[in-house]
């Protein structure tokens, strides 16, 4: 039977003591364990991120809103313009024109006149209904037409008494405030206004001077006297200047809340400088007024562009004239929309699709288009961009 021989014992001399330094010296031969790289300054980066997020963000929303309301609403920052200070009293003393003689005018405007009690009739109704005319087709090529059923200019004609006046179906409506009502009250018996004799007005609300339409003679003898007034035309560019600014004064409440009268005598009020233009414009073909040549029917679909200050566009199913003086009228637009310092906020807001419609059949170069670059209706470029960069920067922050 094997016996495996007996362990070796270890050699003879004294036994070695353990210290406590070689247990620390073996456990530094051995091979270490890896750790992850400290994890503090990526923390550190992540919330100063968060921090400023949220300091940002809150500013890109307060001027998206910001921006959001100028864009819809630029008319909330008119308080910034210069209002004007002048009185009724400043412009009831205006030297008349040579061609009447010297009228006295009666003391103090003030006064509130007596007012209508009749039904409420809407101006763009009234104008609307004045336009209810047959279309008629015509060539092509802006030539003057060979016959004419309306009259030549006249001779200082003996002009109605009184003069035709706007609002002078109704005056009452539901105005906001009571500084509106006597505005509207006292500017349509100040002798500044009703010696002007605005084109504007008349067409959109007088119902004498739409009912004139029927009588070809009358309306004759009336633009003329729209075109020969009393107060020169600069002087009455002034005057309408100044009602225009003393109407947004008064009426501010109701412009606020849309009141359909009141916009659109303003509008009417600024566009007074190129509607009697148009009005006084003359077909030296057949030396009568263009605007009468329309409503005797020669060229009756030139009517509607008369309507394009007033903020009515022409009805698409107007068939263009294409006639001399339609184009010269559009003409007088463009360089208005271009040239005028006056808001011209209803032609803004229809000059452009007339053009379109009218070139369509009268071709390409027969009316100015222009673009767009002032007034209520066009939006500024860069209005969006500003504030969407912004939150672009403030998501990149937020992501990195």
């Amino acid at each position: 039977m094997f016996t495996p021989p007996p362990s070796p014992l270890p050699g003879p001399g004294p036994a070695k003591p353990f210290a406590p330094s070689d247990k620390l010296a073996s456990a530094a031969d051995e091979p270490q364990p890896t750790y992850a790289p400290d994890q503090t300054p990526r923390k550190r980066r992540i919330g100063r991120r968060m921090r400023w997020a949220a300091l940002v963000v809150p500013f890109v929303l307060i001027l998206i809103t910001a921006s959001t309301r100028y864009v819809t609403h630029p008319a909330a920052f008119d308080v910034l313009a210069d209002a004007s200070h002048s009185t009724w009293s400043d412009l009831a003393h205006w030297t008349p024109h040579k061609r009447h003689p010297q009228e006295e005018v009666a003391g103090e405007y003030s006064s509130v006149a007596s007012v209508s009690t009749a039904s409420i009739t809407d101006i763009a109704s009234l104008t609307q209904a004045a336009l209810a005319i047959e279309s008629s087709s015509a060539s092509a090529s802006p030539t003057p037409s060979t016959t004419t059923g309306a009259p030549t200019v006249p001779s200082d004609p003996v002009l109605p008494t009184p003069f035709p006046q706007p609002f002078d179906s109704d005056l009452t409506q539901n105005y906001s405030s009571v500084s509106c009502f006597n505005f509207f009250n006292n500017m349509t018996n100040t002798e500044p206004f009703r010696r002007c004799r605005a084109f504007s007005l008349l067409w959109q609300s007088s119902s004498a001077f739409i009912s004139a339409q029927s009588n070809v003679t009358l309306m004759n003898t009336l633009v003329w006297g729209t075109c020969n007034t009393p107060i020169d035309a600069d002087a009455c560019s002034v005057n309408m200047a100044w009602f225009a600014g003393e109407l947004q004064t008064a009426c501010a409440a109701d412009l606020k809340d849309g009141n359909t009268r009141v916009t659109e005598t303003l509008t009417a009020i600024r566009a007074y400088d190129v509607m009697r233009k148009v009005a006084c414009l003359v077909d030296e073909s057949t030396g009568a007024y263009c605007f009468v040549k329309a409503v005797a029917g020669t060229d009756s679909a030139d009517k509607y562009t008369y309507n394009l200050p007033l903020g009515l566009p022409i009805p698409s199913t107007t068939a263009p004239s294409c006639s001399s003086c339609a184009q010269d009228v559009f003409q007088i637009y463009a360089d208005a929309l271009q040239n005028s310092s006056t808001t011209l906020d209803g032609l803004q807001l229809t000059y452009e699709d007339a053009v379109e419609t009218t070139n369509q059949k009268c071709g390409q170069s027969y009316a100015t288009a222009i673009v767009k670059s002032n007034g209520a209706h066009a939006r500024c470029p860069w209005s969006w961009s500003a504030p969407v960069t912004l939150a672009v920067v403030a998501a990149a922050l937020v992501i990195q």
